[in-house]
């Protein structure tokens, strides 16, 4: 399967229409989205997907968050950094969840605030991701797929219900 098949499969199922940005914005956008982008009203929320390779898929919500953070798996490097206490990273104050992520761009009152256990339980579902980051204007979620074996549009139409749930119970919180 093609991204663009991909997508126009993922349009079937969210109601959505497809872009071709080739030429709009500057030569930075262009470069920046070498694929078609979907758009959609979805659950009353308005969507993007896209690719930024073929190999990694980049769902938006835009709905502005309560604040920022970045959220991001634990790797060699930033374990090893914590070790040497030269780590930038928010601790949120759950040993599990420290150990697995990194959070950053939040302070640790509004982190502590948002990671509360119904955003743990549905930040879980969208494991394994790239990172998860919560904009001046919308949600992100970005993760590593492999179109042309066992990732299909309706896992990535459940990966969006799951963020969209994500979405919800961060704005419950703010």
């Amino acid at each position: 399967m093609t991204v663009i098949e991909f997508l126009e499969e993922l349009k079937t199922l969210t109601g959505g229409k497809i872009i071709k940005e080739d030429g709009m914005g500057n030569i930075t956008d262009v470069k920046s989205r070498p694929f078609s982008r979907l758009y959609a009203d979805y659950k009353k929320h308005y969507i993007k997907i896209d690719f930024i390779d073929a190999t990694e898929l980049l769902i938006e919500v835009n709905m502005a968050p309560p604040h920022r953070l970045l959220l991001r798996p634990e790797n060699v490097v930033s374990k090893f950094l914590d070790k040497v206490s030269l780590s930038a990273e928010i601790k949120v104050g759950d040993a599990e969840f420290d150990s697995k992520y990194i959070v950053q761009n939040v302070n640790v009152a509004e982190a502590q605030k948002t990671v509360n256990e119904k955003f743990k339980e549905a930040l879980k579902i969208l494991e394994p991701f790239l990172f998860f980051e919560m904009t001046g204007n919308e949600f992100k979620l970005v993760k590593r797929v492999d179109i042309h074996s066992d990732y299909k549009p309706q896992n990535a139409l459940n990966d969006l219900d799951n963020l969209l749930l994500l979405v919800d119970r961060t704005k419950e919180k703010a």
